[in-house]
């Protein structure tokens, strides 16, 4: 029965996945056309949308830094489907450069604790 062994596969991807989930402050969505079209996609039991579904649900897109890892992917206002309607508004960092490249993957680095440390404090200071 394939809807039986889905529902078993979600169940199972919900057990392990939510704790993680819900015990993080800030969820990195690294964003590329795969996984926007994954999350979008109809496979109700695909991990990454299924995991997109319930952090945009939990932490809502204040909490998630959408960061783009391909160049085809670097205008967030053209994202479509679930990724697009929760994070296309929002200000994501470019990471799709060549990672052998010290200098600019240590900028990358140090922008990205930057967005962190922005979002935390907002956060932690809507919720004294």
């Amino acid at each position: 029965n394939t809807g039986c062994h889905l529902q078993h596969d979600i169940s199972r991807h919900t057990v392990t996945i939510k704790p993680s989930i819900d015990n993080t402050k800030i969820i990195l969505v690294f964003v590329t056309q795969r996984y926007a079209l994954k999350v979008g996609g109809t496979n109700e039991a695909d991990n990454c949308k299924l995991e997109f579904q319930y952090a945009s649900r939990m932490k809502t897109k204040a909490l998630m830094v959408p960061i783009i890892m391909e160049d085809r992917m670097k205008r967030p206002s053209e994202w479509t489907g679930p990724v697009g309607f929760t994070l296309g508004g929002e200000l994501a960092l470019r990471m799709s450069f060549d990672f052998s490249d010290s200098e600019k993957f240590k900028a990358g680095m140090t922008e990205l604790k930057h967005e962190i440390d922005v979002r935390l404090k907002e956060a932690e200071s809507s919720n004294p």
